[in-house]
């Protein structure tokens, strides 16, 4: 066994994997190790960076856990914006089929029903745990329109773009999935479960 002079510390995993090939007498085990070390880096970098952007710009790596709040809420605002778009458009409809088929012909809806309101809505598919009901009693249309514009400009394609009933689901089902990555980091950042003290 060697003294504690001896041991040489390796710098890096790849160095420390060729010295203990090199040792042992295994010449193709430390060009595999050659190998790796240098094609594992550019992998690592590809998978750790955008993790890296994603905390860095969220919470801060866990020490401004409330920028994730800010991120919250602009989400929320967006897509406050966009289901008002959506339902002044007549594309977000609601989910009872009677009332579905009173609606859809010209807007007008039964006095039990509950109206939609485009921000309660917007929280509903933003925040994980909050929920007023809204989600329960509207959706996006599901039948596909086609949008042909003809000679509009491009606010007024982008504007119904925005509107059309295949944006809305996409841009829900988007919504959720950002809502519940921001609350989880945000939770992790509050915790210190994130953070590397």
């Amino acid at each position: 066994m060697a003294s504690p002079a001896a041991v040489v510390y390796a710098t890096s995993p790849s160095s420390a994997c060729q010295s203990i090939a090199g040792r042992r007498g295994r010449s193709w085990l430390a060009a595999s190790c050659r190998g790796n070390g240098t094609q594992n880096v550019g992998r690592t970098k590809l998978v750790f960076r955008p993790a890296s952007w994603l905390l860095r710009g969220t919470i801060g790596y866990g020490y401004f856990s409330p920028r994730a709040l800010w991120w919250l809420l602009l989400l929320v605002i967006t897509g406050w914006f966009i289901y008002g778009r959506g339902y002044t458009a007549g594309n977000i409809v609601p989910t009872d089929k009677d009332v579905y088929n009173l609606f859809v012909p010209n807007h007008d809806l039964p006095g039990f029903y509950e109206p939609f309101h485009a921000l309660p809505y917007s929280l509903e598919n933003s925040f994980p745990m909050v929920k007023f009901g809204v989600q329960d009693k509207w959706t996006p249309k599901t039948d596909v329109q086609n949008i042909s514009g003809g000679h509009i400009g491009w606010l007024a394609k982008l504007s119904s773009t925005i509107a059309s009933s295949n944006f809305l689901r996409c841009f829900r089902w988007v919504q959720i999935c950002i809502g519940w990555i921001l609350t989880t980091l945000f939770v992790g950042g509050v915790t210190g479960i994130i953070r590397t003290d």
